[in-house]
């Protein structure tokens, strides 16, 4: 079966949802379900964008996160934990660099 979104690629990933009483299945390939989502109707806690339900190609799973990651301006990578999972940290800037960093810094 067809991807809904692209009808190019093989559909992998199928989300359920039920809107107005009515339950809708999308078919979805890896990539379409990754940029999509589907909203979840709850606001991110940290930023107030809506939550989406994503598929992380990954980890092979889905999750409910923030949309604001991939945002340029004012990003948020919020990940809600799953159920008795406790909520993740958020991340902390510190002066130590990657090892890539460091090679981008030294002259050839």
């Amino acid at each position: 079966m067809l991807c809904d979104n692209c009808r190019e690629r093989e559909s992998k990933i199928n989300f359920t949802t039920v809107e107005q009483d009515t339950k809708v299945t999308l078919h979805l390939c890896e990539q379409c379900a990754q940029q999509k989502g589907i909203e979840t109707g709850e606001a991110c806690p940290r930023c107030g964008r809506p939550l989406v339900k994503q598929y992380s190609k990954k980890t092979g799973q889905e999750f409910v996160g923030c949309p604001g990651w991939k945002e340029k301006e004012n990003p948020c990578k919020y990940i809600k934990p799953r159920e008795g999972e406790p909520e993740r940290p958020e991340p902390v800037e510190t002066e130590i660099q990657t090892p890539q960093a460091m090679q981008q810094e030294t002259p050839d």
